[in-house]
């Protein structure tokens, strides 16, 4: 055979590996329906027309008919556009249309890398654009699926001004009260991240994507460093606080529908009735209290997160720097009404606690609490603070990152945020760690929680001259939640024992029963009650003084 006629059958060998559909280019393997490999599991290219088949219900996919600005031809490039018009079958780097996911409408865009690597043009621009502005008409939410190089360089600075448009519209999206969920796909990169990319109310990323600005050569060939395996992976991303949820791409669309399902959800809750409970004496030893709501076996947030909600999908990443694990935050069902939770967590082994860090939150934890919360009054969805924490992180990092802003913020917005909270301490919940989760229209405690300025310990060693914590020294704290029901500091006792089912059951009931009362109340009546309720925190002071 002669050097010819092997470099061509070598060349058809190459190019029928790439082009068969059904192998995996990383290690050869079967591919699923979904193009993931059977055996490493690596996701292979998807086509835009393939995606959007995989999500939306069955021939409910309508695409858009949007004027479209195509300058390639000024900008000498149009050979290279309709290559790739031919090459995948496509106008553009984008499909924009509305369809149908699980019975609700929305306007679906799906991005193809194959099209001159998914690069923003013009064109992609104003479609984008139109789209949104399409979706704040006809009030519908949008979902993305980003999969893009960046901006499109032939266009030159034409094409970069269409980030600060594309998320203008956003902006006006968002303001009618409209979801957008942004889907990072494998690569999503430079001016596509940093402008519509990462700006979803709820940001999911497929498994096995690159996520950046810069792309990893360009960072190590300027800083001659070689970069992490890690680094810009979806993990990544989480890690650094830009991502709520990483999913499989098979998983995607059920987690949509989820979405979609408790965001808009809009059926009336069924008032649960409960009856009024009897608060006991506890003051009779506080040491023992003390002890047991620091016990290691005593149930934690996450226990009550799994078994309160129905349902739930956790969002991770305060958009800033990283995600805080001691603050589980999300959003899930309680008898088929939809809540954004934010709840404080603490570990029982010694690796979940250093996850969590002891449950001592940072700044990226108040954070994170804080941007989920926004959307539940964006959207109008009642929110459940869940605290257990011994206080703030008191680090040096903590210090060097805003801790005090952090908590600062959450009692600023809080104050007047304008839908339904509920807080509930069910163990140590200690200084202005837990008072950030505390500003909300109604407070419940566990019987056998407490609720503290600082910990007794940390009382001890500032005011007192003891040298062990007493039962005297606590009774002068006044840290019970039957304390502080009659200093009308809290609403409510909530009785407990050592059966979960049982704390569970009246914990659901004292939230629905509370939710209730209070969505019967006009938006204005509720926040001017809240600050009332503020106001008069401090009433146990004002009669010692009378």
């Amino acid at each position: 055979m002669s050097v010819l006629a092997v470099k061509k059958r070598s060349n058809i060998i190459r190019n029928n590996k790439i082009e068969n559909k059904n192998i995996c280019k990383k290690c050869s393997g079967e591919l699923d329906e979904f193009f993931t490999c059977k055996s490493c599991g690596n996701n292979s290219y998807i086509t835009a027309k393939q995606r959007i088949l995989h999500i939306s219900d069955k021939n409910t996919f309508k695409e858009l008919k949007l004027d479209k600005v195509d300058i390639s031809k000024k900008c000498n490039y149009e050979d290279k556009i309709i290559k790739a018009q031919e090459s995948t079958n496509l106008d553009e780097a984008i499909i924009i249309g509305t369809c149908n996911i699980d019975g609700r409408k929305v306007v679906l865009g799906v991005m193809d890398s194959k099209f001159m690597m998914g690069t923003l043009s013009v064109s992609v621009g104003e479609t984008i654009t139109k789209a949104f502005e399409y979706a704040t008409d006809e009030k519908l939410p949008v979902i993305l699926f980003c999969a893009s190089g960046g901006a499109r360089i032939q266009e030159g600075l034409y094409s970069l001004v269409q980030m600060a448009k594309i998320n203008a519209a956003i902006k006006k999206h968002s303001d009618k009260g409209l979801l957008y969920i942004s889907c990072l796909t494998n690569p999503t990169m430079g001016g596509v991240t940093a402008s519509f990319g990462l700006f979803g109310d709820i940001n999911i990323a497929e498994k096995n994507s690159q996520i950046g600005f810069a792309g990893k050569s360009i960072i190590e060939n300027l800083y001659n460093e070689k970069l992490d395996s890690n680094f810009q992976t979806e993990e990544y991303n989480e890690k650094n606080g830009m991502i709520d949820i990483i999913a499989d791409r098979k998983e995607i669309r059920n987690i949509l529908v989820d979405l979609l399902k408790m965001i808009n959800n809009n059926e009336k809750l069924v008032k649960v009735s409960r009856e009024e409970e009897k608060i006991s004496d506890t003051n009779n030893n506080l040491l023992e209290i003390l002890k047991n709501v620091r016990d290691i076996d005593r149930f934690k947030g996450k226990d009550y997160l799994i078994n309160i909600f129905d349902k739930y999908i956790e969002l991770k990443g305060d958009r800033i720097s990283s995600n805080d694990s001691s603050i589980l935050s999300g959003i899930g069902y309680i008898d088929n009404k939809s809540f954004i939770f934010n709840i404080q967590n603490k570990g029982r082994t010694l690796k979940e606690n250093e996850d969590t860090n002891y449950g001592l939150t940072r700044p990226e934890g108040y954070r994170k609490a804080l941007r989920i919360s926004k959307l539940a009054e964006k959207f109008n969805i009642p929110i459940i603070n869940i605290i257990d924490s011994a206080g703030a992180d008191p680090s040096i990092y903590s210090e060097e990152n805003g801790q005090a802003k952090a908590i600062a913020d959450c009692l600023y917005t809080f104050s007047d945020l304008k839908t339904i909270i509920i807080s509930i301490v069910v163990g140590e919940g200690s200084s202005g760690g837990a008072l950030a989760l505390s500003v909300c229209d109604w407070v419940g405690m566990l019987k056998h929680s407490i609720y503290t300025v600082i910990s007794p310990e940390a009382y001890l060693k500032i005011m007192r001259k003891e040298e062990k914590v007493s039962n005297e020294l606590l009774k002068s704290m006044r840290f019970t939640a039957q304390d502080l029901y009659e200093d009308k500091i809290i609403d409510e006792v909530i009785d407990e024992n050592e059966d979960l089912d049982f704390n569970v059951k009246n914990i659901k009931d004292f939230i629905l029963d509370k939710y209730d009362d209070l969505r019967k109340k006009d938006l204005q009546e509720l926040i001017r009650n809240r600050y009332e309720r503020i106001r008069n925190w401090d009433i146990a002071v004002r009669r010692m003084i009378k």
